[in-house]
């Protein structure tokens, strides 16, 4: 009778910690979801994009496998080389024939799911995987849909909730349909004047690749010293200002470290005498570093944001702890880190906490890793305030774009659930979190209402 007795405490005792655990996950899901949703209905400022040209209908052989983006890199580690050449020539079933196992070797990756999830939430595409059917069904509504790229991309830049995109553009023309100042506002590259410093013709004139001195409105202008170099490079900021540049951006880390030295203006005008291909590598990394640090002042002088690559790069030159010279040396600028410093991004968690002049953004981050990106974020949100966080796409496609927005959703709202379930958060300031990091924080750092005449703030 005893024995009887104890199993019924035990049964119930279990059934107990069952329904509590039940109880449990219901309560977290239902948060999740309220998140979630919360999320969805923010216009979204994405602070980093690249968007491809394409051209209605002049591209016969576009498909599908055009949008792959970030995939292919996933592809060709997995061994699947040449993707990207052979879509070209091969039909639909060809290419996943030659590299079908490839793709779904790849199953696994946060690129994978991410684009997953464009086609999802854009082309009602209801499967977790591509297939050899379904990837055919797919490109018949790709190609449907870039026939007429213009209103596919506006139909799916709504769709998907964006408001406006910061994008790497030369030039407004490098779209072929109307008032792309939309969707679009400008961040003007500076790698070209860093690095062009160390690069001459042979007349003796700096080049500036496609653009000429007549095209900058500078005619009869001849480069004879660092200071008219530097007249240039002003020259070309205020250009860029004019057409309504909201920020510049640094991406040197992919080809060089990220140590910027402050070389003394003697030095800088020594070494830019010497012909550029007699300059030692050193003597060029000064002269780059230099103008690196005179750039950083005219983007305090011009009120730029300064967008800086962290992260993947040239060696370990994407380490953001690189630059914490810069940050102490010029409190006034506004250094952004991008892509979180993956996989730095207890280092990058670190450099928010200490100086209030960098901000993260965390484009590329979910993509790159959505495991990551949940434990970098929620590393960054134990030390940093809430006002320096922004997310950006980094994508070619607006179909890559969506999907990064979607794993990105998942992933702040899968860190802010936690936090509310543990009560260490209210819902209220969870979604306070999630106006900020989507919309409100590119709008006030990047004064995107000053610099584009849009009301932003009133359209939430």
């Amino acid at each position: 009778m005893k024995n009887t007795s104890t199993h019924l405490q035990l049964d119930v005792i279990v059934f107990l910690f069952i329904l509590l655990g039940s109880q449990c996950t219901t309560n977290k899901n239902n948060t999740y979801d309220r998140i979630r949703n919360a999320a969805d209905k923010i216009k979204v400022i994405n602070t980093h994009e690249h968007q491809c040209s394409v051209h209605s209908g002049e591209d016969q052989h576009f498909n599908v496998y055009d949008l792959f983006g970030y995939l292919g890199g996933d592809i060709t580690s997995a061994g699947g080389t040449g993707l990207y050449m052979d879509i070209d020539s091969l039909n639909l079933d060809e290419i996943w024939d030659k590299y079908g196992k490839y793709i779904n070797f790849s199953r696994n990756t946060s690129f994978y799911s991410s684009l997953v999830k464009g086609f999802q939430k854009l082309y009602g595409f209801n499967e977790l995987y591509f297939t050899k059917d379904n990837i055919s069904a797919l490109s018949e509504q790709v190609v449907k849909n870039y026939s007429d790229y213009p209103s596919w991309f506006d139909e799916a830049f709504h769709k998907a909730g964006f408001e406006l995109m910061l994008v790497i553009l030369a030039d407004w023309d490098d779209f072929d349909f109307d008032n792309p100042e939309r969707y679009f506002a400008h961040v003007f590259v500076i790698n070209r004047f860093i690095q062009l410093i160390n690069v001459t013709s042979d007349d003796g004139i700096y080049p500036l690749k496609s653009l000429t001195y007549e095209m900058l409105g500078l005619n009869n202008f001849r480069v004879n010293d660092l200071d008219d170099y530097l007249v240039l490079c002003d020259h070309m900021l205020k250009r860029n200002i004019d057409a309504h540049t909201v920020g510049v951006k640094n991406t040197l880390a992919y080809n060089r470290t990220s140590e910027y030295e402050d070389v003394p203006y003697a030095t800088a005008y020594r070494l830019f005498n010497i012909f550029p291909e007699q300059r030692t590598p050193e003597e060029k990394k000064k002269l780059e570093d230099y103008i690196f640090h005179w750039t950083i002042r005219k983007c305090i002088e011009y009120d730029l944001p300064l967008q800086i690559h962290t992260g993947i790069g040239y060696s370990d030159g994407g380490n953001p702890v690189k630059l914490s010279n810069l940050f102490r040396q010029y409190p006034e600028a506004k250094f952004i880190l991008l892509h979180g410093g993956f996989p730095w991004t207890n280092e990058c968690a670190m450099l928010g906490r200490q100086f209030p002049n960098v901000y993260i953004d965390l484009s590329w981050l979910p993509q790159l890793s959505r495991k990551e990106a949940i434990n970098g974020f929620d590393v960054m949100l134990d030390g940093i305030s809430y006002n320096r966080f922004m997310w950006g796409g980094d994508c070619l496609y607006i179909e890559e774009s969506t999907g990064a927005l979607e794993t990105a959703k998942d992933v702040v709202a899968e860190v802010l659930t936690e936090r509310i379930i543990q009560g260490r958060m209210t819902e209220k300031v969870a979604q306070d979190i999630l106006r900020k990091i989507f919309r409100e924080n590119a709008i006030k750092t990047y004064k995107l209402e000053e610099r584009l005449g849009r009301d932003f703030l009133k359209m939430d």
